[in-house]
């Protein structure tokens, strides 16, 4: 499809791909999967805003534009473009909760190859961390993508269920799942996330902090700055600091505090206590 000027979309069913001059009324079929033409982004999200994660900003007078400055920064997964001061981006590292907000406008950078291939009829029970509404499977790449909790996608009736694993697989007819080829999420330039460290590795590059974060099973979050990996084990707040790196693995989240420890259980009373010696044990 992305050979042919004239094609905008496919569906791919029984082997064969049926490519597609405009998309017609929507409808379902089993076993049968659609998508659109390769895009270096998503399609834009009407009065749409994904609060937090900045990690710089730009002067844009239409939505659109902001595509070509999220894929430039590799730092950055998500935009949302807003008219302050004429048009602004808001570059973002990650998707934050969802919100209505008119007038701004929303979108996720998409790479190629970043998800595996479609798993037709098959879903993967438990482990949701969000939901996203999208008309095809292969567009919930982009939301587990852009969502550090997330590695694994079940779309269903026009809805992507964004999963921190895969549970236990069966067969669902409609339902197709992915996954994200990626284990980390993009660098977070000049970030660190403060305190919480496991351990120190030594690394030339921040990418490669990725692997020994992922190896420990403990470890959450890794920040690099000038040739150390810090592996820590919760995501504490985010603060900018100069050459830092920050990268999630996707999936992980920060183990809950250890609950208090129960008081101990009642002792013998009588034991702790010197009694008269008139006084006898059972007696009153």
């Amino acid at each position: 499809c992305s050979a042919r000027d004239n094609c905008v979309g496919y569906v791919y069913t029984n082997g064969v791909c049926w490519l597609k001059s405009q998309l017609t009324a929507r409808s379902f079929k089993a076993g049968a999967t659609a998508g659109y033409k390769a895009n270096s982004c998503s399609a834009i999200e009407q009065d749409i805003d994904y609060p937090g994660f900045d990690i710089a900003s730009t002067k844009r007078t239409d939505a659109a534009q902001c595509c070509d400055d999220c894929t430039a920064n590799p730092s950055c997964s998500v935009f949302v473009w807003s008219s302050y001061q004429g048009g602004t981006c808001w570059l973002k590292s990650q998707k934050g909760v969802r919100v209505a907000a008119a007038g701004a406008r929303a979108g996720s950078r998409t790479t190629a190859g970043q998800c595996g291939a479609i798993e037709d009829n098959t879903d993967y029970w438990g482990n949701d961390v969000a939901s996203t509404q999208r008309a095809s499977a292969d567009l919930c790449c982009d939301d587990c993508a852009a969502n550090a909790q997330c590695s694994v996608f079940v779309w269903l009736r026009g809805t992507c269920y964004l999963k921190s694993q895969k549970g236990a697989k069966s067969t669902l007819n409609g339902a197709k799942a992915g996954s994200v080829g990626s284990q980390c999420t993009p660098l977070e330039a000049n970030t660190d996330y403060k305190g919480n460290d496991l351990g120190t590795t030594s690394r030339a590059n921040a990418g490669d902090c990725c692997a020994d974060c992922v190896a420990n099973p403990k470890c959450i979050v890794a920040v690099w700055f000038q040739g150390t990996c810090y592996l820590k084990h919760t995501k504490g707040a985010a603060s900018t600091s100069n050459g830092a790196s920050a990268v999630t693995v996707r999936g992980r989240t920060s183990s809950p505090p250890p609950a208090n420890k129960p008081p101990p259980p009642m002792q013998n009373v009588q034991a702790q206590f010197a009694y008269p010696k008139s006084w006898k044990a059972g007696t009153y």
